[in-house]
Formats: structure tokens, sequence, C-alpha cells
């Protein structure tokens, strides 16, 4: 890989720390390279900086001051979720890793890293207790490339009005490994840590935000109980998948000889209609080991999961204020969709394998019935769980059975009403009867999956009784703020919305900038005039020949894999003629063989070396 391979895709953040990095190894070989014959043409009584130079008597015997070291078990504590947005493209994945090893240049930063390191320098965590220490736990993973809206952690920070190290010490003891020690003078401590308590909290949002690189934004924060959960305690994901119809029709030149051209050209166009009706026969719980990609290393035997709601909808081009369906179009109009899917947990690349199915069906090469197949994984599959789905809708209509509105692994007994909006599954009962005529897929067919950069990990969804967001200071009950702490959490948040503004803006230019190269591209008809009116200069437009049409009859001429990307779809297999893989079992099985055993060794060897040196 090239140097500038390499580096193309670093954030600025991982940049400069490199170039940090490279500038003390050259001071490092140039001091050592200079010292020889700077310590002989040295006069006398001088010293050396370390970057070679001379330093004469004056600044000898002087002692630099080290920086005092914070002492977080003085300050008092509290556990808090954030709710979080980034960028993907620039991070190697969500999770923290521990696989970048200095001077390599061969990975990118995470999103934790990155968001740890300023809670460490705004002294909101202690370093030396480490993610684990301060009870680090994270919604939904996302991978490398894919963005988050509403992401959410939890944790323990430092808090200037509170003392929770009680309850902090009491939880970590149950469940944490390495739990915090409990100090001898522990009461001391703590009637220190009282002693200090102030009034207001600290303005977490504001605190953060101000260190973090602007692909990374805090939008909010919220008190939360000891023992909260940000992955257990969530009720649903909410994922989007962006991605356009393709070309409109004054994009296609028109052959005089022959209308093959333009109607292959014609019919790289998505069929929306399609895709919603396939995406519609995602809604309830169902065996999605065929949408998803297996992973061995995590052991899972049970691939059934919930899809409480799904839609392809038009995406807005504006601010809107209400949620306002949108779906006319117009002539030329290069229209925005986005799936939306809600359900309760996912698999791995489960929305990446559903939507490279949804593209094979939007480009008129699979049927939209072959969603329910992939999940017919044995006969009469599909007819069980629609069967399981009204039976589950009825009594969820009568106030029995299945409460959905509760996290599935809660931290906590939590009740609570059922909230007004109700999933798909209990409103609008699934209705494909094509049972007989389904294909069985005991295992998944090879397909590829579609791009990870469209995809955003769009809201983590929580019981009002776990989580009250906030952005400025006040920590509270929402219910019970007050005038003035109402103005000024309205002001944090307006802060804190024009700084994501002033970043859409940014890219807002960058993409109406592609968009007028495009329009000053030669049009369909392949000529371009040597002078324009004034007019027609400001106001740019394609100069089609191309009178109405829209999407295509046939099958299409590309396999969209989003972001922009396809195949040739000349030589396209159909799902039912392509070779499987193995079953979940065999795979399982495999690694647990191989990896799984070295990993258990390893663990084993690194337990019994302890042992040892106590003997």
């Amino acid at each position: 890989m090239a140097l500038r391979d390499r580096y193309r895709d670093w954030p600025k953040e991982a940049l400069l720390a490199r170039i940090a990095e490279l500038e003390e190894q050259s001071t490092a070989q140039i001091t050592a390279h200079l010292r020889p014959s700077t310590l002989e043409s040295a006069p006398s009584g001088s010293s050396i900086d370390p970057d070679g130079s001379v330093e004469g008597k004056k600044g000898k015997g002087k002692k630099e001051k080290k920086p005092k070291e914070f002492d977080f078990g003085a300050a008092g504590c509290r556990k808090i979720a954030l709710r979080f947005s980034y960028d993907g493209a620039g991070y190697s994945g969500l999770a923290a890793q521990n696989t970048t090893v200095p001077g390599s240049g061969s990975s990118l930063p995470t999103v934790e890293a990155v968001l740890w390191d300023a809670m460490c320098t705004a002294r909101l965590v202690d370093p030396a207790l480490g993610m684990d220490g301060a009870g680090f736990s994270r919604c939904g993973r996302t991978d490398r490339g894919v963005s988050a809206a509403g992401q959410v952690v939890a944790l323990w920070v430092r808090s200037k009005k509170l003392n929770h190290w009680t309850a902090r010490l009491e939880h970590q003891a149950k469940f944490s490994s390495d739990p915090i020690p409990l100090s001898e003078d522990h009461e001391a401590l703590e009637a220190k840590r009282n002693a200090r308590l102030e009034a207001t909290e600290l303005p977490y949002v504001q605190i953060l935000n101000r260190i973090l690189p602007p692909t990374i934004r805090i939008h909010a924060w919220s008190p939360v109980r000891a023992d909260f959960s940000s992955r257990f305690d969530c009720v649903y994901r909410h994922y989007k998948y962006f991605f356009p119809a393709g070309p409109p029709s004054l994009f296609l030149a028109q052959s005089s000889s022959s209308s093959s051209s333009a109607a292959e050209a014609t019919s790289t166009r998505l069929d929306i209609g399609r895709m919603r009706d396939a995406a519609a026969r995602l809604v309830g719980e169902h065996d999605f080991r065929n949408l998803c990609k297996i992973d061995a290393s995590k052991q899972i035997t049970n691939y059934r999961r919930r899809i409480d709601g799904v839609s392809i909808d038009r995406v807005s081009s504006h601010w809107p204020t209400t949620p306002t369906n949108i779906n006319s179009t117009h002539e030329g109009d290069e229209e925005m969709y986005v799936l939306n899917l809600r359900g309760t947990a996912f698999l791995y690349h489960q929305v990446r394998n559903i939507m490279a199915v949804l593209f094979l069906v939007g480009a008129r090469l699979e049927q939209p019935s072959v969603v329910q197949e992939l999940m017919n994984t044995h006969e009469g599959a599909i007819a069980t769980d629609r069967v399981k789905m009204r039976l589950a809708a009825q009594a969820a209509r009568q106030g029995d059975g299945v409460q959905w509105w509760l996290p599935v692994n809660a931290t906590a007994t939590t009740t609570g009403a059922s909230p007004t909006d109700v999933p798909m599954w209990v409103d609008r009962p699934p209705t494909h009867p094509e049972d007989g005529r389904l294909e069985i897929y005991a295992t998944k067919p090879n397909y590829e999956m579609a791009s990870d950069r469209p995809l955003v990990l769009w809201e983590c969804g929580f019981l009002p009784t776990d989580v009250e967001w906030r952005v400025g200071a006040y920590d509270g009950p929402l219910d019970q703020i007050s005038g003035p702490e109402a103005d000024e959490d309205a002001c944090a948040a307006s802060s804190a919305l024009l700084r994501v503004h002033k970043t859409w803006t940014q890219h807002a230019v960058s993409t109406e900038l592609a968009r007028h190269f495009v329009l000053a591209s030669a049009p369909p008809h392949g000529t371009l005039p040597s002078r324009t009116r004034f007019q027609h200069a400001a106001f740019p437009y394609l100069d089609s020949k191309v009178q109405g049409g829209s999407a295509g009859e046939g099958k299409g001429a590309v396999v969209p894999l989003g972001n922009g990307t396809g195949r040739g779809a000349a030589n396209y297999v159909p799902m039912r003629e392509r070779p499987r893989e193995e079953s979940y079992e065999l795979k399982n099985q495999r690694w647990a063989d191989t990896t799984g055993r070295r990993r258990a060794e390893r663990r084993a060897e690194a337990q019994a070396e302890p042992a040892s040196h106590d003997d």
C-alpha cells in the first residue's frame, strides 16, 4: 500500500498524532547523532536540551515543575448516559480496540478511543481505571465506515454535585471482574468528597464538544441509575440506510438506430414499489441467519430477531418541522430514499445484508418473495412465523402477551403502560400467503452485502423512566425544571445545534459543487455549446432530448451495492442457483476446535502464571 493511500482516510486528529510521533522519533535520532560533537564543543557548565541545542549556565540547576496529578478519588462521581453522533468514514468502527501498533500506521482510531481520550483530557474519568473500571457500556456496536446519529454509552464520570461512590463500588463489586478496592479510610474520604460538592453540575455536553473533533458530537446527556446498561436497557435500535433511486431519464441517451442502449440505461433505476413490497415482509419475528454475516467467534445459536417497523421513504430536502411523508416527484428529480428499520436487536451486518437483497429486488433481478424465502429456513417456517405473530398481535391488542415496549434484557424490573405507537406487526399483521411456492434456504447463499457508508444507527430507544435527555447542566427531573434552567438548557441546545449545522454547511457546499459539475458536463446528446446566454449560465440545466420515461421494465443492468457502487448484471446468477454456505453449527464447531481452543489455552496459561509465582 502506498503511503498516500495509507493515510488517505485518516481524520485530522489521527494525522496530527502520527506527525507528533514521527517528529519525536526524528528528534531522538538527531539528538543521538549530534550529542558526541555537541558535548565536545559545548562550553563548560552548559547543558544540552533533548533536541541537541546547548543551554547556558543561566538555566543550570532549574527543575522543571511537574504538573499536579488530579485526585479522582477525592471528587464525587455519578453515572450518566451520553447520546452522540459520529461520521464513521474516518474511524475503524465504534468499539475501542487494542490493535494499533505505535509507528505502524496500519489502523484508524476507533470512535470510543477518541471519546475516551477526550474524557480523560477533561478529567471526567480516571485513565488508570480504564473503560471497564468506569463501568462503560455501549448500546449498538457499529463497524468500520458505519455512522451513528443517536449512539448511546453509559459510564461513571466525575461529578461536582453528587457523590455516588458507595453505589458505584457496590455495583462493581457484584458485576465487575476487577472491582475497585475499598480503601481503609473510606468514611473519611467520603466526608472529603461531600465537603467539595457544589450546587450545580458539570456541563458535560459543552465540555466534551470543546475537545472532540467535529466528526464526533455529543448531543445530550442523562442521569441514570447505578445498574443502568445502555445495551441491555435499550428498548429498540433504529437504523437508516440512504440510497438514490438512480439517474433520471434526462441522463439517458436515445439512440436512433436502436433503443436497447437506452432501455439498458433506464433499467438502472430502482423500482421503489418492489423494494417496499419486499421490505414489508421483514416485519415480525423471523430467523435471519441468511440475512446476516455469521461470526463464529460469538458462538451464536439463536438467529431469531424481531423487526417492529420497516419502511422505504423519500428523504426531505429541507428542514422538516413535522413528520411529513414525501411522495411527490418531478421530472428531473434525483430522489434520495431511506430504508427505516427498527428492531429489538440486530445480528452482525444484518442491515447491510437486508439492503443488498432489497437492491436485487429493486433492480428486478429477484422477486419480492426472495426476502421470505431467505427467512424460510425449513419447511413451513414462514407460515409458522405468520401464525405466531398474528396470535401475538391479537394478544397485544387485548393488553396481554408480549410487552414489546419493555427492554428484552433489562437490568432492573421495569413496568409501565403501553405507549400509543404500536409495532407494525400489531397494527398490520403480515399478509403474504405464498408458503407453498417458497424456496427453503437452510443455509445462506453467497451474495455481496451492501456498502457501509450509507448506513446510520439513527436512534437507540429507552424507557422514559430510565433516560431523560438534556443538553445543559440541569440534572433534575425534566418535569420539575424551572424557567431559568429551561432557558439555559435551550441556549445550550441551540449552540450545539448551530455547531452541527456548520459541519452540514461545509458538506452541503461540497455537494452543490459536485451537482454543478454534473450540470457542466456534456448532456446525453453529446455536445456542448461554445457560449451560453447569461441566464442559462446563472441557472444551468441539462439539455436532454429524452422525453418522459422512468424505471425500466426489464432486468437491471447493474447489481446495486449502495453508495454509488455496483457490479454488472449481464451474467447475474439467481439466488436459488447460487452455492450455499456451511451451516452455522459447522462454523461454530470449527472455530471452537481451532481458534477458540487456542484462546482458551492462552487464558489458562495466563491465569496459571500468577499462581506459579506465588509458589
